[in-house]
């Protein structure tokens, strides 16, 4: 690691500073696409400099994306870099959980959850939707 990758930096966008941040936090963001090399950055929030000033902070898996093999890496990368739930991209991960029960010489995959479950579950949800939102307006009137 180099001196710029172990200090903290402050980021600014459109006049908005936010931070401090680890510089490998600054390296995630940037392989995450929240950050670019036009946003600014300072150590001290005084003096500022494009992101693309300080290359030792843009990850090499970057800076290699340009054969297939290299977009590959970086797709990889990125994939692993996340840190938001999957689940919405997996959908198998939705799945309620199974066990396998015996009958007999046969075996049934049976869910663990009540098949009416998701029906007993809705209208509470939005009775209590509704009742935040007409105490959120009581609040407001």
């Amino acid at each position: 690691m180099t001196a710029s990758t172990e200090q903290f930096w402050f980021t600014r966008r459109a006049g908005q500073v936010r931070g401090p941040y680890q510089g490998g936090e600054i390296s995630r963001y940037i392989l995450l696409g929240r950050l670019r090399e036009a946003d600014e950055i300072s150590p001290d929030r005084h003096h500022w400099r494009q992101l693309g000033d300080h290359p030792e902070l843009i990850p090499e898996v970057i800076r290699e994306a340009d054969s297939e093999a290299g977009r590959r890496r970086l797709a990889a990368a990125r994939a692993e870099a996340d840190e938001r739930d999957t689940a919405g991209r997996n959908p198998r991960r939705l799945d309620p959980p199974c066990i396998e029960r015996r009958n007999g010489q046969r075996r049934a995959v049976m869910s663990l959850m009540h098949p009416q479950a998701g029906a007993v579950r809705r209208p509470l949800a939005t009775a209590a939707l509704m009742f935040g939102l007409t105490g959120l307006a009581l609040l407001l009137v």
